[in-house]
């Protein structure tokens, strides 16, 4: 009499798999983002996790006999990848810190999830109701996940239009309207000349698509009239680094309530994208808005008076 031996075998649905993964490295990256101050878009995010997910199932169906060098790849060389896909680019040190930061995310929240999954009474009506519907598992994940995304969208949007003005900056004769964001972070102030510096997106002054950064190197008249010259700094994205300055004619801030002026303003040239959606161009100085700055205050509200002069 022979004996016959069941085995129960779990069954993984492939498509299951990279979706539940997915919405994790998602979550992981925003973190991650936040903690290091990456300056990443969604779409870059959704990159990321998009190759964190198809990684973990080749993880899932290769042979075990090369498991192990495959786990070595995943832990050191495809975690870096993501950061670098979600950061865009940054230095050897910003990578491994990222790096470091995106295991230290994922392992803290391994373990709350551990700790309410088995400990809690949430844990047991997971168990009991969520797992037990994959397709609602997956749907209560999406939901939490846009959700998510779209109650941030709400409170940057709350934030901006109490920090959201227009800058119109005059400069050897051409004139560029611009979007600014008043960064109450912002304070930097130039060692030489003592006065507050507001960063601009290198790439939003140009002279019909000519570089302004590379007229002022070309042009030695124009180099000494801006007072080109170059200031430390330890923002944007960097620890530290040197930070391009050029002297304007005059800087226009157009806020809801006021309006403020600035002669003579210095402007900081950024290489580094400063907003990732792309809602500002400039970052405005809190020294710039200083009541000894207004030149108008506005009765009803909104930018009016703001004259648009064109990008020339």
């Amino acid at each position: 009499m022979s004996c016959q031996e069941v085995i129960k075998r779990k069954v993984i649905y492939l498509d299951e798999f990279f979706v539940i993964n997915f919405i994790m490295d998602f979550i992981v990256l925003c973190i991650t983002k936040k903690i290091c101050k990456f300056a990443a878009t969604y779409l870059q995010i959704l990159l990321s996790a998009t190759f964190g997910a198809l990684w973990s199932v080749i993880v899932l169906i290769v042979p075990e006999n090369i498991k192990g060098a495959v786990n070595i790849c995943t832990y050191i060389l495809i975690s870096a990848l993501m950061i670098r896909i979600c950061a865009g680019k940054c230095n050897f040190k910003e990578l491994i810190r990222g790096t470091a930061i995106l295991f230290g995310v994922t392992f803290c929240m391994a373990g709350s999830i551990y700790m309410i999954y088995y400990y809690t009474y949430a844990g047991y009506w997971i168990r009991m109701n969520l797992l037990s519907d994959t397709e609602l598992l997956m749907f209560t994940a999406l939901s939490v996940v846009i959700v998510g995304m779209i109650i941030k969208q709400i409170m940057v949007r709350i934030v901006y239009g109490e920090s959201e003005c227009l800058v119109k900056i005059i400069f050897n004769d051409k004139c560029f309207d611009l979007k600014g964001y008043i960064d109450t972070g912002n304070v930097l102030k130039d060692p030489y000349f003592k006065k507050s510096v507001s960063i601009v997106d290198l790439e939003s002054l140009n002279f019909g698509g000519d570089s302004i950064r590379q007229l002022i190197l070309d042009d030695i008249e124009l180099n000494t009239k801006v007072k080109y010259h170059m200031i430390p700094y330890n923002s944007l994205g960097c620890e530290s680094g040197m930070l391009e300055v050029i002297t304007v004619d005059s800087m226009y801030i157009y806020t809801k309530k006021k309006v403020y002026a600035q002669k003579n303003a210095l402007i900081g040239l950024s290489t580094v994208k400063l907003s990732s959606d792309n809602e500002f161009d400039v970052l405005v100085n809190i020294g710039a808005v200083q009541a000894e700055n207004c030149i108008k205050k506005l009765k009803f509200g909104g930018c009016y008076g703001f004259k648009s002069c064109g990008r020339r």
